[in-house]
């Protein structure tokens, strides 16, 4: 390439891998405490993941805050200083069948913000949250760019006025969700289907990327 620019890629860390040595950089942290750790793994290659996955049987660094009186943002390091080696959870083999549908469906653009996450790392989530009993079916599963997805975790109450989030007690095939951008509601079936819910609802102002 004549002008000398290189490309930047990001991935996620794959489900059983285990993450590249040395210190990762931090990217901030929400109410729930989901800090991004990103590892620089080449020139311009990177490889990331959020810092309550590398928990094994903690579903987040928050609940570690909470039980050790410790900002959610020192966890990790507290974690090294007291000799626990954190490694990755378990894959999870219907998501990872599911997640190829979903990126084709949804068109590799992220829900909340509109624009493409091919390059900024697609993240497939589940709008009733797995420990709420979701499950990987294509109606309870979106795509969100990194930066959407952290944010949906945090804001919940914002996130459930859109549809990302949904009840313990709801059925996500019947709560329709806004997507940004084909700027409308829609359902979403487990045939992988999305379709238009004219339910007279104005957009989610507050918790839309404008």
């Amino acid at each position: 390439m004549g002008s000398g620019l290189r490309r930047t890629l990001i991935r996620q860390l794959r489900p059983g891998e285990e993450p590249p040595a040395g210190e990762p950089k931090r990217y901030g942290s929400d109410p729930r405490g989901y800090v991004r750790l990103r590892w620089k793994i080449g020139p311009a290659s990177y490889v990331e993941t959020y810092e309550h996955r590398l928990a094994a049987g903690v579903p987040s660094t928050l609940d570690l805050a909470e039980q050790f009186h410790l900002s959610a943002g020192n966890v990790s390091r507290a974690l090294r200083e007291c000799g626990v080696r954190p490694r990755a959870r378990p894959g999870h083999p219907a998501l990872d069948q599911a997640r190829q549908g979903v990126h084709a469906r949804d068109g590799m653009r992220c829900w909340r913000c509109g624009r493409s996450a091919v390059w900024s790392s697609p993240h497939v989530h589940h709008r009733k949250l797995r420990s709420q009993g979701g499950r990987d079916a294509p109606s309870n599963l979106l795509l969100l760019c990194g930066d959407c997805h952290g944010w949906v975790h945090g804001h919940p109450r914002l996130a459930r006025l859109a549809g990302w989030i949904v009840s313990r007690s709801s059925t996500p095939a019947d709560v329709p969700a806004w997507c940004e951008p084909l700027a409308g509601w829609y359902r979403l079936d487990d045939d992988y289907g999305r379709h238009r819910a004219d339910n007279g609802v104005p957009a989610p102002v507050e918790a839309l990327c404008r």
